[in-house]
């Protein structure tokens, strides 16, 4: 049964819209004190390695100092606490960056590149004076999740659709059927196209995000992220939603196997949760392999009630379109359906749109971030060596030009930009896919960009979650403690002070600790609980978060995609929720 079956009129968006300094009580929890610690741990909490806390200051005796080879500042290396994720072992070699560093970084460690990037104001103020915006001939482009449960036909369908839209050449096209069908697996071509890796073609399952680029015939641009459906590999899809300005939700209308993705465990519930929770509030429902129900109206007409309720009254969407579709066959893809197709009795007439029609009718962002302070999220490590850093991110905030001094944090390591250009990823070559860049001087909020740095880096100090921003009052202050409300999901077990989870916040995932409850809602908005002893299923809450190492985020209210969050513990996902003070 799904984890979310219960979840009963739980919108997630209002409960993390409401106000929480109301003061009610009533007594269905015991309150305890805030410095009373919880002695019915389920899991122990983290325990923080003691050679890294701040101490306080005390007397020094005078003791030679040994020299510190370049200033170079010793890591202390914690083993991570968390052992949740059920990834087959042979691929962690491949994905070892999708996960940050259990590192301990400490504001003693840090306080002198601090202190430079606080002094750094008067050289960065006249780039905080220059207004920038966005030129009308530069294209701002959509950034597409696609999400659903495993074998719901999520990487056919997006191969069929680059296939059609001119992406993949016929010779390509050509090899991968004639190498699919060596193995068998030939209704895995257009799969192909983007699952590379050889063991999940093997497999038959995508396994890690694949990214790619379209353009749509009325030249809409979008960055697309194709998210793997097994629950295994929740990780890797929420990295992908973190990115997302909107999502396509996949649904295999194969009698049984739908109900098995929504109502027994599977992932269509839970990746709809998740990517509304993370700040999508606009969905494109593809009702996919309706060729195998015979094209039948019913059968559609049914899935559509089922979603329609949950999507828009207990997840939230403010905006969700369904679209018939055959990704095997292509089928409502780009084009209307043939007229010898059984879709046309049914479905035809303007208000029967393509599924690139449906998300052509998405519109972009109209908030401009190009005057909110520089934030730039790193996703991906290109390359790196003791002078130069290459790697994937997208800009969340302000803008970003050649030559700009930026610190590299939470460390706090000056760099200088260096070059950039904009990940297009529209083209896909015979065997892998070839990345193509644009050289820019400048880029802006939204942008999914490649950018080089000059600076001093040390192996394994960078990893994805890091962020880029300028200096003094810009400067985004790390930190390894916040509030946060949560919406608590349906979870098996009550969550008790001193739990231990994993963190997930924009591109970032590292241990954590849920060290306060500070206040809770069950669900009637007229009462409260002040520091209950624990917190149950389908409630709202707020806690307080301590995390062992540094890290970069900030506030719902001043930058939306460093204020969003998601709690996983024992291979499962239990909250989400929005930083409201760090």
């Amino acid at each position: 049964m799904s984890r979310h079956r219960n979840v009963r009129k739980l919108n997630i968006q209002e409960e993390l819209d409401d106000d929480y300094e109301d003061d009610y009580d009533f007594d269905d929890y015991e309150e305890e004190e805030d410095g009373e610690e919880s002695q019915n741990f389920s899991q122990p909490p983290i325990k923080f390695d003691k050679s890294t806390t701040i101490k306080k200051s005390t007397p020094e005796t005078s003791q030679p100092k040994s020299p510190s080879k370049n200033g170079q500042i010793k890591q202390n290396l914690i083993a991570p606490t968390i052992e949740n994720l059920k990834i087959n072992e042979s691929l962690s070699k491949d994905r070892s960056s999708s996960k940050s560093p259990s590192r301990v970084l400490t504001p003693k460690q840090t306080l002198t590149n601090l202190e430079m990037a606080i002094a750094a104001v008067p050289k960065y103020r006249f780039l905080m004076l220059r207004k920038r915006t966005r030129p009308e001939e530069s294209k701002s482009a959509l950034n597409l999740i696609i999400v659903g449960h495993v074998d719901a036909g999520k990487s056919t369908l997006l191969g069929h659709l680059l296939y059609q839209l001119g992406n993949v050449d016929e010779r390509s096209m050509h090899r991968y059927k004639q190498d699919s069908s060596r193995l068998g697996k030939s209704s895995f071509a257009f799969a192909w196209i983007l699952d590379e890796n050889e063991e999940e073609r093997s497999r038959g399952v995508t396994m890690d995000i694949a990214k790619t680029a379209i353009e749509s015939p009325s030249g809409k641009k979008f960055y697309i992220f194709d998210a793997p459906g097994h629950k295994d590999f929740i990780p890797n899809m929420i990295s992908g939603a973190t990115q997302a300005d909107a999502a396509l939700l996949v649904i295999n209308s194969t009698r049984g196997e739908f109900e098995t993705g929504f109502d027994q465990g599977g992932q269509t519930r839970e990746h709809a949760l998740l990517v509304r929770s993370l700040g999508v509030s606009r969905l494109i429902v593809a009702v996919n392999k309706l060729d195998t129900v015979d094209w039948s109206k019913e059968r559609y007409d049914e899935l559509c009630s089922i979603l329609s309720v949950f999507l828009h009254k207990r997840a939230g969407f403010e905006f969700v379109q369904f679209v018939p579709v055959s990704g095997l066959f292509g089928i409502n893809l780009t084009k209307k359906p043939p007229a010898d197709c059984p879709l046309t009795i049914w479905y035809s007439g303007e208000n029967c749109p393509t599924l690139i029609e449906a998300l052509d009718s998405i519109p972009l962002t109209t908030t401009s971030t190009s005057d909110q302070p520089l934030r730039i999220i790193v996703t991906d490590i290109i390359r790196i060596s003791p002078t130069l850093l290459t790697v994937t991110a997208k800009v969340e905030g302000g803008h970003v030009e050649i030559g700009d001094k930026l610190f590299l944090m939470p460390e706090a390591v000056a760099v200088t930009v260096k070059t950039l250009s904009i990940d297009e990823s529209l083209h896909i070559s015979q065997s892998s896919k070839t990345t193509s860049t644009t050289d820019q001087q400048i880029c802006f909020g939204g942008d999914q960009i490649i950018i080089t740095l000059n600076g001093t880096f040390e192996p394994d100090s960078v990893y994805p979650g890091n962020v880029f921003c300028r200096g003094g009052t810009e400067l985004l202050h790390p930190c390894h403690c916040f509030i946060a409300r949560l919406v608590i999901f349906d979870i098996k077990m009550p969550i008790l002070r001193g739990a231990n989870a994993e963190l997930f916040v924009h591109s970032l995932r590292v241990p954590c600790i849920i060290s306060k409850l500070k206040c809770i809602h069950p669900g009637s908005k007229e009462l409260e609980k002040k520091n209950p002893r624990l917190l149950p299923r389908n409630v709202s809450a707020i806690v307080e978060i301590k995390t062992e190492q540094l890290i970069s985020v900030e506030s719902f209210n001043k930058n939306k995609q460093l204020g969003r969050l998601a709690l996983r513990s024992n291979g499962e996902t239990i909250a989400a929720g929005i930083i409201i003070d760090c």
